[in-house]
């Protein structure tokens, strides 16, 4: 299996050339007469917007709605974004063409009202066009456009006194589980067991003895989290995965592959992320065969067991360890081989396995990957890592 990149090396910040400029202003974007579809949780169909001929009516963004192309595509965020705070309007139409629908989400998810989510849409890309110099790199261009949608819904929030808001809902949606600080939370990981539960019952009801598959799982409901590309969602994504193995679900499908910033390859230079680095070691190890692991998902240690792929007798265990601060231990009496997924930051989209950064070959090949021999005895986990243990010699008789 190979995977192609688009473009070699990390992007850079550099101002667009004039090539560049003309490539955007060639592509043919321009204000035209056009429909702006800005699907919400319900997928309601916003009006019409009439095109105009400048970024900026009357103190509001007017935008001609399109499609971008696959030239515009390839410009990066860095790069609009500096060509915005030079005044380039087309810059400004790319950016928001490529952005609003996930922002729309995201604040229409906190102040559950349509009207007011498409007019604070408005007001970020107003922010944006205002203060495009003021960005500092410091994160990713997408993750400082949530920053101003949170601050714009939370403040539209506290001033809806007529609807009698409860502060502690306000609050609730700034320290709830969907922030990056409570993502390893059990709260959290555990809406798994919870969503099937409730889809378990209707298919009881409604199709009894029928299987439950899950046909789309990402981090991109009704909005999405900005961490959806770093290792930190490859916990999430992982523990969701042995999570439903256990309970019988037998398909689980990724959207996307890579159209999205929460693809398993990034869109534009289709780099792995660290779930697709998560789900290629889960589909080299993991059988089809569910074990029981023997101990309780508990805090700081979920533990799932498979047969070995490919392995007669063979068993595969998954360890994540959600703990932040404190590693955790299991005593195995049998000799494994560990492959140890961890980053410098929860935050990074690059990975290492067992202290080295997994990397595609000089042609895009896959790596091929050595686990670490471990003795039969107690093994530590660090926190904060996920951990498949290869046991070829488990002598499991269900795994013949």
């Amino acid at each position: 299996m190979r995977i192609s990149k688009r473009q070699q090396g990390a992007e850079t910040s550099v101002p667009l050339q004039d090539q560049d400029r003309e490539k955007i202003h060639s592509s043919g974007l321009r204000p035209t007469l056009s429909t702006a579809i800005l699907p919400n949780c319900i997928s309601e169909r916003r009006k019409s917007l009439s095109g105009q001929s400048d970024v900026l009516s009357h103190g509001k963004l007017v935008f001609a709605v399109r499609n971008v192309t696959d030239s515009e595509e390839s410009v990066s965020d860095e790069l609009l974004l500096k060509s915005v705070a030079e005044g380039d309007k087309a810059a400004m139409h790319i950016m928001f063409a490529r952005h609003r629908v996930r922002v729309f989400r995201f604040i229409q998810r906190m102040v559950r009202n349509t009207a007011i989510a498409d007019d604070l849409v408005s007001q970020v890309f107003l922010d944006v066009w205002r203060s495009a110099n003021s960005f500092e790199s410091r994160s990713r261009v997408f993750t400082w456009l949530l920053s101003i949608a949170r601050f714009k819904a939370l403040s539209s929030l506290r001033q809806r006194t007529y609807e009698n808001i409860d502060q502690d809902d306000v609050a609730g949606i700034v320290d709830s589980a969907d922030t990056p600080e409570a993502a390893l939370s059990k709260d959290r990981l555990s809406r798994t067991d919870q969503t099937l539960a409730f889809y378990k019952t209707l298919r009881d009801r409604l199709e009894p003895g029928k299987p439950i598959w899950l046909t789309e799982t990402a981090e991109a409901a009704c909005g999405g989290n900005p961490w959806a590309a770093s290792f930190l969602d490859t916990f999430r994504y992982l523990d969701q995965l042995g999570r439903l193995a256990r309970s019988g679900v037998q398909v689980v499908m990724h959207n996307t592959l890579a159209a999205s910033d929460y693809g398993l390859l990034d869109q534009r230079t289709l780099t792995p992320r660290p779930n697709y680095w998560g789900a290629w070691l889960w589909r080299q190890l993991m059988g089809t065969t569910v074990l029981d692991a023997g101990m309780p998902i508990q805090s700081g240690l979920h533990v799932y067991a498979h047969c070995q792929r490919g392995t007669p007798g063979g068993v595969a265990l998954l360890v994540i360890n959600t703990d932040r601060d404190a590693p955790h231990a299991l005593v195995l009496p049998t000799a494994s081989l560990r492959y140890t997924l961890d980053a410098e930051s929860l935050l990074e989209d690059r990975v290492r396995l067992n202290g080295s950064p997994l990397l595609l070959g000089a042609g895009d090949e896959l790596p091929t990957i050595a686990g670490a021999a471990t003795a039969a005895s107690t093994v530590t986990f660090a926190q904060a890592t996920i951990t498949f243990l290869a046991i070829p010699d488990a002598g499991n008789n269900g795994c013949r």
